[in-house]
């Protein structure tokens, strides 16, 4: 391994005694080596660079101080804490082997980027605290912070609105600097020394070759995205040529890994260190100390003159450690397909079912046990995480104990009677998960239930099962196609997919390429209508499925992987059995489900009204014009989902003409206003300006009717609203239109609403300003309204409504100045009470 004695090696004369604490680990890439008590100043987050073949302890060893006073010390936990106490301290552990082997070497560039966004956004909660976050970067892991900035910028653009977003937004934007130590950002001489030399074929070596397209796209993506944000940089170049890296030796007179012109790329602080790649320096310590010292003046700087807006605290989820079994959990088997491993002493919440892949003895629990064989994490570590959730388990033993005469379609019939039909109680939010052909069994189990619906008096029962289902967790399941191979007759061999050229007829066949193709369709049409979210898990290295048998990948990432949302797929670094077989609570493959059945559930609680609608809070009125508008479907479509979300009723009125507006709503407040409704929202989104004080809105003709006067008011007048909140919300352009000169009646509008009371109005923009809209992306559509939607779905459990649009208020400026225009919404209110849309 290699260290970086040329930056830690400065502080070694610290005398300071600190309290040696090992990382702890808080997923499989990330370790937490210093976490101060209370608010922190900054993060600090460190990525190691390329390893020749074993990378399992670069996390650590690569920010070792040689110190020849005290000894060995590792900088991330003995020396940087002590100039910086207030700093979280973070590194990240990550397969950047350039050999491949059995386990290491085989993690693409692209599946890097998402487990790191999961692991360190979402899960170690990054950039979440309303600190400033350093990320710095050794090496090869320069180009990893770009790998991961650009795919948080990805997923941002792509993902819906909630929490997820919201972890995505604010790590982008409190992320204030980069720190690059010998990074190749045009490549380096090393790959292709290692690729004729030694024969290495690892995937990250195609991102240090100099002559890579993906290594020049990577680039231009994160320079488009670092000018965006305004991050500032800090770079170091080793100059001295290198011996040895690695245990291995480069070249007699010895090789400059990185160029100057290489790790200069691109502005900011730069600085030249009297050492090689490795770090190892010739030089005497006092002239390695203004390296050190003009990174934490750089860090310091960075601190001092970000004035991050305070956010809320995210928790970070703590996984259970204790191997206990929790009270209530007493296995029993129910029938002859179904084992309730967990129930829990109160009320149980949630349910979730397990079915396995490759059966073995006591198959219902085999296949989740611990990586030591000595617990089922089903019964120990899921009850701690989800004390509320009963679990249970499928077992097939009954049907067939050889795979040879597994049938799909007959496990299906079956498990609707002994899941469905059978149950004497009713039904709460479900989540599924299956290992290997376990998630193709759902997949046929759920394809038969929508089958069956309508065809006898259990149509309800079917439905009521379909209706409660909130997500589907696969573990390598073959997505591709499943097949037997013919020379293991008694021992289960799971294909990726059929051979190309395979058509030997002997070979009993699971499902069909043809039957998978009818499990992918009913599939995705359950995920598209039903809203079902996902979560599928593969593996990386190879399987030696029988003593002496060559090794191979069961289940390749394009079989587990098809059909699935990108974002939705994760690569774990484990074999085909090991994948659900964690070696603790802090494994990756445990703690992807854990994450994906909070959000799931915390999602459900508003994205599933149609299961558990309670009575209607009023209606919500929305006034378009949409017709040479881009994006205002978008709008619109945000705004209905929300406000069905929230259980309004929603009223479009679209395209009409001007003249006719006021009397459509007239009609509307006549026909649909309940006297039982709590509140009314309506929502304009249409051209408009103000003319002599007074706001117009305009028609696809370009004729123009008074907003105020003959929407705003009638509806803040209806007696049947007298006493009761009225929430407007007007997306529009506010420009003044008439004369040159500004005078009084054409500079300052009319009072809003003066003398009405119970109301609350937002304008997009202020007065004389414009509103815009984003050009790309999932955020098309205005500025305003994307802001507006995500807020509220982000917090109306929490916060009440004026606040949340004060968020809006405060947010959307900032987002418009990085888009270098002017606007600002405007709030006004004669609200007496707070207005809340919490669930009830």
């Amino acid at each position: 391994m290699f260290c970086i004695t040329g930056l830690g090696c400065a502080i070694g004369g610290l005398q300071t005694k600190m309290k040696r604490e090992e990382p702890v680990q808080l997923s499989d890439s990330v370790y937490e080596f210093h976490r101060p008590n209370g608010d922190f100043e900054v993060e600090l987050v460190f990525f190691h660079g390329l390893c020749f073949s074993e990378y399992a302890d670069a996390y650590e060893t690569t920010w070792k101080v040689e110190d020849r006073f005290e000894g060995t010390k590792c900088w991330l936990r003995d020396v940087v804490p002590v100039t910086l106490p207030r700093a979280r301290i973070l590194a990240v552990s990550y397969d950047s082997c350039a050999r491949v082997s059995d386990g290491a070497g085989r993690m693409s560039f692209s599946s890097l980027g998402k487990i790191l966004v999961q692991d360190l956004i979402h899960l170690a909660k990054v950039g979440q605290r309303g600190c400033p976050v350093v990320l710095v970067g050794y090496c090869l892991g320069g180009l990893v912070i770009k790998q991961l900035c650009t795919e948080a910028e990805r997923q941002l653009d792509h993902a819906p609105d909630g929490s997820s977003k919201g972890r995505l937004d604010q790590f982008l934007t409190n992320v204030r600097a980069n720190v690059f130590l010998d990074t190749p950002h045009a490549g380096t001489d090393l790959a292709e020394h290692l690729k004729t030399k030694e024969k290495c074929d690892g995937p990250v070596l195609e991102y240090l070759d100099s002559s890579s397209a993906s290594l020049g796209h990577l680039n231009s993506d994160f320079e488009s995205l670092d000018n965006e944000r305004e991050w500032e940089r800090f770079s170091c170049w080793y100059f001295r040529k290198t011996l040895v890296w690695s245990s291995l030796k480069l070249s007699n007179s010895g090789l400059q890994v990185v160029e100057e012109e290489s790790a200069r790329r691109g502005q900011g602080k730069f600085f030249c260190v009297a050492a090689d790649h490795s770090g190892k320096a010739s030089s005497e310590r006092s002239q390695l100390e203004q390296p050190w010292n003009q990174l934490e003046e750089f860090v310091a700087d960075v601190v001092s003159k970000t004035k991050l807006p305070q956010q809320a605290q995210d928790k970070i989820y703590k996984c259970p450690t204790s191997l206990r079994v929790k009270a209530g959990t007493k296995e029993r088997r129910l029938n002859d397909s179904l084992h309730e491993i967990y129930l829990p002493v109160a009320e149980v919440k949630m349910e979730l079912i397990f079915f396995p892949g490759p059966l073995d003895k006591d198959g219902c629990k085999a296949t989740w046990m611990t990586e030591d064989n000595k617990h089922c994490w089903l019964q120990t570590w899921l009850p701690e995480a989800f004390p509320e959730a009963r679990i249970l388990t499928v077992s097939y033993n009954s049907f067939s104990a050889s795979l040879a005469r597994f049938d799909p379609v007959l496990i299906s019939e079956i498990l609707i009677d002994d899941l469905i039909l059978r149950r004497r109680h009713g039904w709460c939010p479900l989540i599924l998960v299956g290992h290997c052909f376990g998630g193709l069994v759902i997949k046929e189990l759920c394809n038969t239930v929508e089958n069956a619906i309508g065809k006898n008096e259990d149509s309800k029962c079917l439905q009521e099962f379909l209706g409660s289902v909130r997500g589907i967790a696969f573990y390598g399941t073959p997505h591709s196609g499943y097949k037997q191979s013919e020379n293991e007759a008694s021992t289960p061999s799971l294909g990726a997919g059929e051979e190309k050229g395979s058509t030997n007829p002997s070979e009993p066949r699971l499902w069909s390429r043809k039957d998978v193709g009818r499990l992918n369709s009913g599939y995705m049409r359950f995920v598209l209508s039903l809203g079902w979210k996902e979560l599928a898990l593969g593996e990386t290295h190879p399987t030696q499925q029988v003593t002496g048998s060559r090794k191979s990948v069961i289940v390749d990432e394009f079989s587990a992987s098809n059909g699935i949302k990108r974002d939705s797929f994760f690569p774990i670094a484990a074999d085909h059995f090991t994948l659900c077989k964690p070696k603790s609570p802090t494994s990756n493959c445990f703690q992807y489900l854990v994450h994906f059945i909070h959000t799931t559930m915390n999602e459900a609680q508003y994205a599933n009204m149609n299961v558990r609608r309670k009575k209607r809070r009023g209606i919500a009125l929305m006034i378009g014009m949409e017709k040479g508008r881009v994006g205002s479907d978008a709008d619109r479509f945000r705004l209905e989902d929300m406000a069905d979300y929230l259980h309004f009723d929603v009223i479009a009125v679209l395209d009409r003409k001007a003249s006719e507006i006021p009397q459509v709503v007239e009609t509307i407040l006549a026909e649909d206003v309940n006297e039982a409704d709590e509140c009314i929202v309506c929502c304009v989104n249409a051209h408009g300006a103000v003319s002599d004080g007074i706001h117009f809105i305009y028609d696809n003709d370009g004729n123009g009717v008074e907003l105020l006067s003959e929407i705003l008011k009638p509806i803040s007048d209806y007696y049947l609203l007298a006493g009761k909140p009225k929430v407007f919300v007007v997306n529009s352009c506010r420009g003044i239109r008439g004369e040159t000169e500004s005078t009084s009646s054409n500079s300052q509008e009319q009072n809003d609403l003066q003398g009405k009371e119970d109301c609350l109005l937002m304008y997009s923009s202020k007065l004389d300003t414009e509103s815009w809209r984003r050009e790309t992306g999932y955020s098309k559509g205005t500025l305003f309204i994307s802001e507006l939607a995500y807020h509220i779905s982000l917090l109306y459990q929490t916060t009440d409504v004026q606040d949340i649009f004060k968020k809006v208020e405060e947010k959307v400026p900032e987002i418009a100045a990085r888009m270098k225009v002017d606007q600002c919404p405007v709030i006004y209110s004669s609200l007496k009470k707070r207005l809340s849309w919490r669930m009830k």
